[in-house]
């Protein structure tokens, strides 16, 4: 018999909230409905494509498909809620990779 299990994560840190912990908690306990889940993520990446899509135009679909995969590694890697002034860096491999399990090097800050 087929197991399903489901990971729900909540990312915040001391830089945009003063309680971290408690904030985290608060948003995965609002967050326990699938379909409220799905309905939120899906209407935060169709603003997203709304204002970051690249349409090209060839006789190969495949380039379209090139070109959203890496405008959706880009707005994964980048914190859209971080404060302007953060000075933060995103590991190597960005956050799909598994290389060097999410280090961030010095030669990444700025």
């Amino acid at each position: 018999m087929p197991i399903c299990l489901t990971k729900t994560i909540s990312i915040v840190t001391t830089q945009e909230e003063s309680q971290p912990i408690t904030d985290a908690l608060a948003e995965l306990m609002a967050e326990t409905n699938f379909d409220l889940i799905r309905k939120h993520s899906t209407a935060y990446w169709n603003d997203i494509w709304q204002t970051s899509d690249i349409e090209v135009v060839a006789d190969d679909s495949r380039l379209q498909q090139l070109i959203r995969l890496n405008i959706f590694h880009l707005r994964q890697a980048a914190q859209s809620k971080a404060n302007a002034q953060l000075d933060a860096s995103v590991g190597s491999r960005g956050l799909t990779g598994e290389g060097y399990r999410g280090h961030i090097f010095g030669t990444n800050c700025s």
